[in-house]
């Protein structure tokens, strides 16, 4: 049984290859308010994926990978895509806020740059499976005494972490960089 012809299969990656090289991650300026987002096609195609991989792991669900897909899929298209449309870092002059998480659970850094005496820009090595992994983090030090970690993901290494350190030089804010290279 041939489920997709070979023209529909490669006009499908070469749709795939495009979006891509469009990139996975958007900028837009609102007056003073820069907003970083995901591309609208990044959280589209993985709901469509969901959707696509529960139906092909219908058809093939005498096999055990019918059945992985009919689990994935849905979990990919209901938690997962809605979450990247709503994941943002939102920079103005007076403070920047990043939205991450799932959409029914999202964490919430919203810091004014009035508050902060300090950024140390950290990372965070451990072993895993498949060998190192690290992440990295801005600890924004706050004239009340707390600190806010904020993660620097995906939409923070395309841009809102240097325009971040930007306005906080602007401000005279110390900048200490602790990572680990």
């Amino acid at each position: 049984m041939r489920i997709l012809s070979h023209s529909t299969v490669r006009l499908s990656f070469v749709a795939l290859l495009l979006l891509t090289f469009a990139g996975c991650t958007s900028e837009r300026v609102d007056g003073d308010t820069t907003i970083f987002s995901f591309a609208w096609w990044l959280p589209t195609l993985v709901m469509a994926a969901g959707a696509l991989s529960f139906g092909i792991g219908v058809l093939l669900r005498e096999n055990r990978i019918g059945w992985v897909l009919i689990i994935v899929g849905p979990i990919a298209a209901i938690f997962f895509g809605p979450s990247l449309w709503n994941d943002k870092v939102t920079l103005n002059r007076e403070r920047f806020t990043q939205r991450t998480g799932l959409w029914f659970a999202p964490k919430v850094h919203d810091v004014a740059f009035a508050d902060i005496t300090s950024i140390d820009l950290t990372s965070e090595s451990r072993r895993t499976r498949r060998g190192r992994s690290t992440s990295y983090y801005m600890v924004c030090h706050c004239r009340t005494g707390q600190d806010a970690t904020v993660s620097i993901n995906d939409l923070m290494k395309q841009g809102a972490a240097a325009k971040i350190l930007d306005v906080a030089s602007s401000y005279g804010i110390a900048i200490n960089d602790h990572i680990d290279d």
